[in-house]
């Protein structure tokens, strides 16, 4: 059940995510240990296998170790530094918010509190600096260090950069930018028809190159000093050197032998347990039940900061707002009932949907199910689309995993559109308009995503709006429901149209086979166009 628009972006989504490779190197023998988890108690192995810190002595799940530190919720939900050489010893008295991972060795982001300022702390817990030293600068977003550069993102939307010391290094004078690698950085300013031109600075600023490179993806981040491209046109793969000219063309086979893919920290045993990978990708260590990897760690994915209240839809990195999510590794605080049994999970409460308000986003849908109108069966089904519905808003809140695992079919069609640029024109070098790609999941792949979502966020907020429920016009108990969809963690959030295949056909188990996100907007003010929205007739139900 392909939607009938989606064969023109299926290439795209294989060049996206080919482009992305090249990201996903190992940067570094930094992380020198994982958390790993055994009958219901977590301890420390190094990256060889040795376990550095036995279960039993550790009152929650600790961070990954990055540079000999990590760290570790106390039973208020506060974190605490620790040294590795010392694990049961708080390296510091302070509490925190959160504490990021020591990329940079000596030197950390952290805040006291949620939506603080970002502090950047040494290995004691000491406050080297302050982000509310710069108060004319509305801060509202930071980024882990990388290359000793930390971006950040002010409430006008311009991206700069601090050093380990706290300071401004580079003004933030971007609309785009990312974080370094290898020296250099990719960042963009706009035009006034709001086109983006791409520039290649080096660690003090200095713009080193001028990407003039038409009709491709490119890559953010620099691998054996080049930057890699696919050309969209042929999918070809193309490199750039740090001053923007195309240096060679390659194969793919060429090109996998320059960037070489994030290898997963873990792998699983054949009685579902896990075991580390060693340097050379062998498996090393005992078994455990669990072991947390953490891609921000590796600095795979970068951390991110929310300073203060929102005041417009966040995005973790400019220009490329869904295609690079942040993740948070945040431990899980301790807490009552946290190691939750699976259960059988029945339908949701009746909802009395006589007393829904009318600026309620149900109200007219609900109106329909009571007016009479409607036949028996087709109110019927209304009525329980309108509770499902209810309770997925709130299983993202209470992290109901076990429902939205009992409520997608086993063969559910998952797609979740992003946001991704090309680069800048030729006769002009600035940017053409973002496009929208999509990816296609499957239920097990999206339902792994989440849990991790869950376990990164101690909150989440989903609101619904624009909400219609579909009856498909000759397959009897098929209905399609479109909403728009307000979501907001603590380190994400974003705006767009969510699409609900329901299969009502067995009535004692309503089914979603197809689910759908689409971005609100792709550049951060343009509509999506209303035909490009899903809904029920692109989809061949045959």
């Amino acid at each position: 059940m392909f939607p009938n628009s989606l064969h023109n972006v299926l290439r795209l989504t294989a060049i996206l995510c080919a482009t992305l490779l090249s990201a996903c190197h190992r940067p570094g023998d930094r992380v020198d240990a994982l958390p790993f988890r055994d009958g219901g108690q977590w301890g420390l192995a190094g990256t060889d296998g040795q376990v550095l810190c036995d279960t039993g002595l550790l009152p929650a799940q600790p961070s990954a170790a990055v540079n000999g530190m990590f760290s570790l919720p106390d039973s208020n939900g506060q974190f605490r530094l620790y040294d590795l050489s010392s694990p049961t010893l708080p390296a510091s008295p302070r509490t925190f918010f959160r504490i990021g991972h020591f990329l940079e060795h000596d030197v950390a982001p952290a805040q006291e509190s949620e939506g603080a300022p970002v502090i950047f702390i040494d290995r004691k817990g000491n406050t080297v600096a302050s982000s509310a030293q710069y108060p004319h600068l509305s801060i509202r977003l930071v980024h882990n260090f990388s290359n000793g550069r930390a971006l950040f993102r002010t409430n006008s939307g311009k991206w700069g950069y601090f050093d380990t010391e706290g300071r401004v290094a580079i003004p933030p004078l971007y609309d785009q930018a990312y974080d370094f690698s290898e020296g250099l950085a990719l960042t963009g300013q706009n035009d006034a028809e709001g086109n983006t031109g791409y520039s290649i600075i080096d660690r003090r600023g200095n713009v080193v190159g001028t990407v003039i490179q038409p009709g491709c993806l490119l890559d953010t981040r620099f691998a054996n000093g080049m930057l890699m491209f696919n050309e969209l046109a042929t999918g070809s793969t193309g490199y750039i050197n740090k001053e923007g000219i195309i240096i060679k063309w390659l194969s793919k086979e060429a090109a996998d032998t320059l960037h070489t893919e994030h290898r997963a920290a873990t792998c699983r045993t054949a009685d579902g347990k896990f075991r580390l990978n060693g340097h050379d990708g062998q498996p090393v260590g005992e078994p455990h039940d669990t072991i947390a990897d953490d891609p921000t760690a590796y600095g795979i994915l970068p951390q991110v900061f929310l300073c203060g209240e929102s005041t417009d839809k966040e995005t973790p990195q400019a220009g490329a707002p869904h295609n690079r999510r942040a993740t948070d590794s945040r431990p899980t605080p301790p807490a009552k009932d946290t190691e939750r049994t699976p259960q059988a999970v029945t339908a949701p409460e009746d909802t009395d949907w006589k007393t829904v308000p009318r600026q309620n986003p149900f109200y007219h849908e609900a109106a329909k199910v009571l007016s009479g109108k409607l036949s028996e069966d087709d109110a019927h089904n209304r009525h329980m689309i309108l509770n499902y519905v209810e309770h997925l808003r709130t299983s993202y809140t209470t992290k109901d995993i076990d429902f939205l695992r009992q409520l997608f079919s086993e063969k559910a069609l998952i797609i979740v559109g992003k946001v991704i640029r090309t680069s800048a024109l030729a006769e002009n070098g600035y940017m053409p308009p973002a496009r929208v790609i999509y990816n296609i999941k499957s239920k097990q792949q999206y339902l792994e995503r989440l849990e991790a979502v869950f376990k990164a966020n101690r909150k989440i907020d989903v609101r619904f709006s624009d909400f219609r429920i579909m009856r498909h016009p000759t397959l009897p108990g098929i209905y399609g429901v479109t909403l728009r969809q307000g979501y907001r963690s603590d380190l994400y959030s974003d705006d767009g149209y969510l699409f609900l295949l329901w299969d009502f056909r067995d009535k004692t188990a309503p089914k979603i086979h197809v689910r759908t996100w689409q971005p609100a907007t792709t550049d951060g003010h343009t509509p999506l166009p209303a035909d490009s929205v899903f809904g029920i007739s692109d989809f061949n139900l045959e």
